[in-house]
């Protein structure tokens, strides 16, 4: 049975939700581990929120949670540190370049989709 749910494309908050989520399936599609792994790193990030006293009020705290969980595996997998804070600089760096690097005219045009779920 197809449902709207089946074949309508993942939304997301914001573009940094949308990218921790395409981040997520890529390094997991590229063999670094299985969405299995993530899940219940995800589940061991919300709940160390919690019990520290926090709530996932709100999606970005939830996003947050799915960055912790991505980067507690890579760490487990022998990612050093160092290397994952200089590969969060340069994206930070590559989005604070394409925000400030654009003409007036780019406003009449919406941002393109990060990430869009293949409904085949």
């Amino acid at each position: 049975m197809n449902t709207a749910f089946d074949t309508a494309p993942a939304t997301f908050p914001t573009p940094w939700a949308a990218r921790a989520f395409a981040i997520v399936t890529a390094v997991s599609q590229a063999g670094w581990f299985d969405l299995k792994a993530f899940q219940q790193g995800l589940i061991a990030a919300i709940h160390a929120r919690e019990s520290a006293g926090g709530c996932i009020a709100d999606e970005a705290i939830y996003y947050d949670c799915w960055i912790e969980a991505l980067t507690t595996l890579l760490r487990d997998k022998g990612v050093p540190q160092a290397r994952l804070l200089a590969v969060e600089a340069s994206i930070r760096q590559r989005l604070l370049s394409l925000a400030h690097d654009h003409d007036d005219d780019d406003h009449d045009h919406p941002p393109q989709p990060v990430f869009v779920e293949s409904t085949q």
